[in-house]
């Protein structure tokens, strides 16, 4: 897990790019914090540079690669990148292709030879040998650059999910790319200011970071699940098209004919628990964090499993945060009962308001782009992480966009419903927390939908109804819409706040293999009975405390939000509000949110609107006042 730069001059000019990409590769330092290092690519220039190189340094090169490393599979000087191969090939990569053993084995069996134990080796040797088809055998997450210094060919990649980022600029004179905007703003050769389009998008309906533009202009993202492979010479705006290699979506839902419960149980068993054995692949120390809910709980057991298994002696560190005294946001309940039943090392933390304010703009700052809350609970379940001298977190990210785990989903099913299994359906989910609603709202539309009114409806409600919240939707389809867009925000987010702590975070539920498996699965195997993740749950019986496997309430990560904002940082926030020259291109906004701060009975539902202006406050104030030399 890493951090990666790069500057391309377009015309192949040759120029000094040594104090551009350092200073890129700077502000990455803490995705990868234990070594840095630089190529520079030219007509007559082919070298690889330690972290030690000067600014002064004269190198002419039409081609900088930079790279910022967090070492974790091989921890030698061998494992540095920028990485050479076959002195043909030079790569920066952030990520971890998991399956790299098995495709090493594979690609010494054609004669292929590796110096290094490092899966970056392995990504280069699969590239010379299957081209881009190689993207399609690789298991695991990724971000990089691969350029051939014989044919000048630039190969681009991210993972299927988006896990990775990758950021770039384009015009006529440059291609710039970097795991993080606040990189971009550190050469001269980007022009870029706030996006006020995509800002005034966030504001209106939160951030959509599945999308191209950001909110600094010109400064896109690379879509996931796609590749791009051009000549030097040819990488232009109107050639530099992105060209998708996997899409969950195209996989027949019904691959290989029906099967019964027991054998869908089976299956899903050995894969979970094959892709946990593949993320537990390291040369460092490895936690999990766990919330207490079925995702991470389910985690942990994989874990503990392979862990014995394997006759390991340590016993499983988990990383929680807990809030014992605001028993609507605590989970140490569960936490507590299945670190005893499997007999775990619980780390807790429970952040006081005064941790929050010393470390709130910094986490504005790490996550690139405005977000729509504090994001308090992963940045501090991170920094546990970090400080016990754990380098890897698994985590139990992208499990209910595949397996129906968000309350929302329940309307979905209902509106999919035949009539005679309304009553039925109701009196079993009516026992679930929060449901009644989506319960009722997706009744309304089964009905408008048997009666033939859906097209009139959609066109009634189309400033309410968009593609994620689409009721009409059946559940698979609703679940596919949020795994392209909200699980792309929670990914960013993830990305973000865990490599704030130098932290790689894994996730076991987002295996090709274990995607595809969910794509496959009828929505009666997810929604049932009254039961949100039914096949899951069952798959989990008997291994987990029952209070954990058929708990119905959901907690997601959360945190006293609402009592932090309305109460100790009232008056900071109004002040911020206040004095943001920015605010005042989104002046009913603003003064919406001065009026929420100031009322005596704040609605739960709009301190998000507060949160977001807050935000976007210190976002604008932090980024575009930056000083480039520092």
């Amino acid at each position: 897990m890493c951090g990666i730069a790069g500057i391309i001059n377009l015309g192949l000019e040759e120029t000094n790019q040594v104090d551009q990409i350092i200073l890129m590769a700077e502000a990455l330092i803490h995705r990868g914090p234990d070594d840095s290092g630089f190529y520079f690519g030219g007509r007559n220039t082919n070298k690889k540079y330690r972290g030690d190189i000067k600014s002064s340094e004269s190198i002419q090169s039409f081609i900088a690669l930079g790279h910022r490393r967090l070492s974790i599979l091989d921890l030698s000087t061998q494992g540095n990148q920028p990485m050479s191969y076959m002195n043909k090939y030079w790569i920066t990569y952030n990520g971890e292709v998991y399956n790299y053993v098995e495709l090493r084995a594979e690609l010494i069996e054609l004669g292929y030879s590796f110096e290094s134990d490092t899966d970056t080796e392995v990504i280069i040797a699969a590239y010379d040998c299957w081209g881009t088809d190689c993207l399609k055998k690789f298991n695991g997450m990724w971000a990089f650059a691969l350029y051939n210094i014989q044919t000048r060919v630039i190969f681009i990649s991210r993972d299927q999910f988006g896990i990775k980022p990758f950021l770039y600029y384009l015009d006529e004179q440059h291609f710039v790319f970097a795991s993080e905007a606040k990189a971009f703003l550190r050469t001269s050769y980007v022009l870029t200011a706030p996006n006020v389009k995509n800002i005034k998008e966030f504001i209106k309906s939160g951030p959509k970071l599945y999308n191209k533009e950001t909110s600094f202009e010109n400064i896109y993202s690379f879509p996931s699940g796609c590749y791009v492979e051009l000549e030097l010479s040819r990488l232009k705006s109107n050639t530099f098209l992105p060209t998708p290699f996997w899409d969950k979506s195209v996989k027949n839902a019904i691959r290989n004919g029906l099967k019964s419960e027991e054998e869908y149980i089976s299956e899903y068993n050995s894969l979970i628990e094959n892709s946990v054995r593949l993320r537990l692949r390291a040369d460092v120390a490895i936690g999990t964090a766990l919330s207490g809910g079925l995702d991470s709980s389910t985690v942990a057991y994989y874990v503990n499993k392979i862990l014995k298994e394997t006759k390991c002696e340590n016993r499983q560190k988990t990383f929680s945060l807990v809030f014992k005294n605001i028993k609507d946001k605590d989970e140490s309940f569960f936490i507590e009962k299945l670190a005893k039943e499997l007999d775990l090392y619980s780390y807790q933390i429970e952040p006081k308001i005064s941790d929050v304010l010393k470390i709130y703009e910094k986490v504005v700052y790490t996550m690139d782009f405005p977000q729509v809350d504090s994001l308090m609970s992963c940045t501090f379940t991170y920094r546990l992480v970090q400080d016990s001298n754990v380098k890897i977190s698994i985590d139990g990210q992208g499990a209910d966009e595949l397996q129906a785990g968000y309350l929302d989903y329940i309307r979905n099913y209902f509106s999919n419903l035949p009539l005679n299994q309304f009553l039925r359906e109701y009196k079993n989910f009516r026992l679930v927390p929060g449901a009644h609603k989506e319960v009722l709202i997706g009744m309304i539309f089964g009905i408008i939908r048997m009666f033939g009114l859906r097209r009139i409806s959609m066109k009634l409600l189309s400033s309410r109804i968009n593609e994620f919240n689409n009721p009409f939707l059946t559940v698979n389809e609703a679940l596919n819409a949020d795994f392209y867009g909200n699980l792309q925000n929670l990914l960013h987010y993830g990305d973000r706040s865990s490599m704030m702590n130098s932290i790689e975070a894994r996730f076991p539920f987002l295996d090709k293999n274990l995607v595809e498996f969910w794509e496959q699965i009828p929505s009666e195997y997810k929604l049932r009975s009254g039961i949100t993740k039914y096949l899951a749950r069952k798959s989990l019986d008997g291994k987990l405390p029952m209070e954990i496997v058929w708990r119905k309430d959901k907690m997601g990560w959360e945190t006293p939000e609402y009592t932090w904002i309305t109460n100790d940082m009232n008056l900071l926030i109004i002040q911020e509000i206040l004095n943001s020259e920015f605010l005042n291109e989104f002046r009913k906004d603003k003064i919406k949110a001065i009026k929420i701060l100031k009322s005596s009975n704040v609605k739960k539902k709009d301190v998000e609107h507060v949160t977001k202006m807050y935000n976007l406050a210190i976002w604008h104030r932090i980024f575009f006042s930056f000083d480039k030399s520092k």
